[in-house]
């Protein structure tokens, strides 16, 4: 009798400390960062518009900030990243290409990238893909 009430005993030790080791994990879980959702779009300066931003003519830094607001807020600001589609340029550059695009700013319900080009550069249209998740 003695001998089984050990054994009992010894199974509730191992089965709390089985418990236990769980609850932490339950725990852990609970806690991490995990996404949500993503949500991905298209920024752009069309080609076919009629070429009133600053990046097909002059000379110098010349920017163009483009704007993007999500479906629906994110809870916490989420990560974005964001790449070149489509380059618009002439036919026959007779300089450098030189272009840039930056996200600048980042908030849960929007984001905003930043077009850059510099000295005689000339960009017709462009396209930006992004995708933000949290």
């Amino acid at each position: 009798m003695q001998t089984e009430i050990q054994q009992l005993k010894a199974t509730d030790r191992r089965i709390q400390a089985e418990q236990g080791a769980k609850d932490g994990k339950i725990r852990a879980l609970e806690q991490r960062n995990y996404v949500e959702r993503c949500e991905a779009g298209l920024l752009d300066i069309p080609s076919s518009a009629p070429i009133t931003h600053n990046l097909a003519s002059g000379y110098g830094d010349r920017i163009r900030d483009l704007t993007a607001t999500f479906s629906k807020a994110f809870r916490t600001t989420p990560v974005v990243s964001a790449g070149l589609m489509v380059l618009d340029l002439p036919a026959r550059p007779s300089q450098n290409v030189r272009v840039s695009a930056t996200v600048v700013y980042i908030s849960s319900s929007g984001l905003t990238v930043r077009i850059r080009t510099w000295v005689n550069s000339q960009v017709f249209g462009i396209k930006v893909h992004w995708m933000a998740c949290a």
